[in-house]
């Protein structure tokens, strides 16, 4: 244990895999054994990586152990992992790693709360085992960096993100725009979570993620496949870190992300929170945030009441929105496919009256819900100021940088055609 860092297989497998290393049986020199990291071990393709060696020599009056190169060019080599060796190999490394499902970021009076929902290790040894949920943990320090690296150097064990579903963040770490900008930072720069991992935020992440107790899939799994499975509407693309990371980046997006609150003791989406530009806007709730992708083309179908309860599913959603510059308007045009129930066509809803009604319907709550959202909480919900640079160059270069400057005195102008099929 003195001879080697944490992460070198000799303090935890070497004794046990140096009489079944190789196919050949062959035992290999014990500093090269030593020597071994977990870089060097290929679960891919079963194979081991002799790059180094463990030398003990003299340094300074002193004995020392240090890593180095193996002494000749025909030291470096690669053996091929007998079954025994790989799983001895595999499971260790399991027990050095935890595979967090979901992750939530607090801020916590003057500190950093990371809450986790861990995965069950059998799920990653054995595809075929049933995953449950871990345990609740969390750390906490004065910023997101020193809390995962003071967990690291504490535990000897190491955060493996590239399991994880889910990332909550807390509607104050969200407004908080330095500990954001550090948070992003590390995860862009370290590539610490994957992009393409679904983003929520909720007032406090972590009661979130101990709803997990209450249910029957780990919490992560579930807020993926309630989105997935949502009935009221579905989205063409979920909102994910990567969103997030280029939003605050390139200033120029309207991003909506899902409001987490607790229900009956279940975590459900009640709202959307806007970023606008790289700025927290507020949240605004789900009715406002489906018309303002309604009017991007973002959804892949919508469900409904009209005012006399009439039900309508609403699908095959296109829409085109156009700048125009010498009235200072967004002209957006929305054309979709729209049925509802045989029980609820009769001469007065007969097909073209029908059809007239939904797109007065859709009408009247874009024109209301456009205005209402450039009040408060001041958002463009057409989404039109990303696209100025294609439409009006000249309008782009007097407001680059100025979403607010563009909002202002900004028209919605609107036209929806609705073929009813049944």
């Amino acid at each position: 244990d003195q001879a080697v860092d944490t992460n070198l297989l000799v303090k935890n497998v070497a004794k046990q895999i140096n009489p079944i290393i190789t196919r050949e049986k062959k035992k290999e020199r014990r500093g090269e054994l030593c020597g071994l990291t977990w870089e060097n071990v290929d679960f891919k393709d079963k194979l081991l990586h002799v790059r180094h060696t463990l030398c003990y020599f003299s340094k300074d009056g002193k004995y020392v152990f240090e890593i180095h190169d193996t002494k000749t060019d025909n030291g470096e080599r690669t053996i091929p992992l007998t079954d025994k060796a790989f799983w001895v190999l595999k499971n260790k490394e399991l027990e050095n790693r935890k595979f967090p499902l979901a992750m939530g970021v607090d801020l916590d009076e003057e500190s950093c709360r990371v809450s986790y929902k861990f995965q069950d290790l059998s799920s990653v040894a054995d595809e075929n085992a049933n995953a449950g949920s871990g345990t609740d943990f969390y750390i906490k320090d004065k910023d997101f960096y020193t809390a995962i690296s003071q967990y690291a150097n504490d535990s000897n064990k190491e955060m493996d993100y590239n399991h994880m579903k889910v990332l909550v963040l807390s509607e104050e770490f969200i407004e908080n725009e330095e500990s954001l900008e550090v948070f992003l930072q590390i995860c862009e720069k370290r590539a610490l979570i994957a992009r393409n991992t679904l983003l929520f935020t909720a007032e406090d992440a972590g009661k979130i993620l101990a709803l997990d107790k209450n249910l029957d899939t780990p919490v992560g799994t579930y807020l993926e496949e309630m989105i997935e499975s949502r009935e009221d509407y579905k989205l063409k693309d979920t909102v994910t870190l990567g969103d997030l990371i280029n939003d605050k980046a390139n200033e120029e997006q309207l991003l909506y992300i899902p409001v987490l609150k607790e229900e009956g003791g279940l975590p459900v989406i009640r709202g959307y929170y806007a970023m606008a530009g790289g700025v927290p806007k507020g949240e605004i709730g789900i009715n406002e945030a489906m018309l303002s992708y309604l009017t991007q083309g973002k959804i892949e179908k919508l469900y409904f009441s009209m005012e006399d309860q009439t039900p309508v599913t609403v699908k095959r959603i296109s829409a085109k929105r156009t700048y125009q510059g010498k009235n200072h308007t967004c002209l957006v045009k929305i054309s979709l496919e729209a049925s509802v129930e045989e029980d609820f066509l009769n001469e007065e809803n007969a097909n073209d009256v029908l059809s007239q009604r939904i797109g007065d319907e859709f009408y009247t709550q874009l024109k209301e819900t456009g205005e209402s959202l450039k009040d408060a909480p001041k958002v463009d919900f057409t989404n039109s100021f990303c696209r100025l640079g294609l439409s009006d160059k000249e309008a782009y270069q007097k407001y680059k940088g100025d979403m607010e400057g563009f909002l202002r005195g900004l028209g919605y102008a609107y036209e929806v055609k609705v073929n009813l099929v049944n």
